[in-house]
């Protein structure tokens, strides 16, 4: 079978999350380091679709970047804002009083969590970007929510993917780790 390639059936299937309100449940919350070798937390969540709302199953990506004067309390929590891991945490329903020993083990403890956020929009370099200005506890905490990729770990994209019936609710689900695409050089393959 064979096809050619017509660029001008690409399209683009992005869309931008208009401001507002969003049910949202957290796939993965992770340490990492930006391109310039900051340290940050990764966050990627998901509009449930299990809420009625508009753009379900979209991603919603945000950063938690180290505060640039950071307090006693920022450098409590390796430099971030206190105030937001608190904000994050409530929201998230992490119990008061929970301890952490590092973040790495509070990011832990946001898999298969739901929240609200609020998005709103920033320009940046020449694009508007959706951001989230809050994290607040959701109105529906107890959740239903199906993962409607098989393979969570595949792609991400802004494209809104066919449900599907078969994919157990979001309970049942282990978190999962996004990966990072190997690079291969033409000397490592062999052939």
């Amino acid at each position: 079978m064979s096809f050619q390639v017509n660029h001008s059936e690409a399209g683009s299937d992005r869309v931008l999350l208009p401001e507002g309100e969003y049910e949202v449940i957290f796939k993965n919350v992770s340490e990492g380091l930006s391109k310039n070798g900051i340290p940050i937390v990764d966050i990627v969540l998901i509009v449930r679709n299990d809420v009625e709302q508009q753009f379900k199953n979209k991603y919603v990506w945000d950063t938690l970047w180290p505060v640039k004067t950071p307090t006693q309390l920022d450098r409590s929590v390796s430099g971030f804002s206190y105030k937001r891991i608190q904000q994050m945490s409530k929201a998230a329903g992490i119990p008061n009083g929970k301890e952490f020993s590092n973040i790495a083990e509070w990011c832990e403890e946001f898999a298969n969590r739901v929240a609200r956020v609020v998005i709103y929009h920033e320009l940046y370099e020449g694009k508007t970007k959706a951001k989230i200005k809050w994290y607040n506890e959701s109105n529906y905490p107890s959740c239903k929510h199906t993962w409607v990729h098989e393979d969570e770990e595949a792609y991400i994209t802004d494209e809104e993917p066919a449900t599907t019936a078969s994919t157990p609710p979001v309970q049942s689900k282990p978190p999962v780790q996004t990966k990072k695409a190997q690079v291969v050089n033409d000397d490592d393959v062999p052939f």
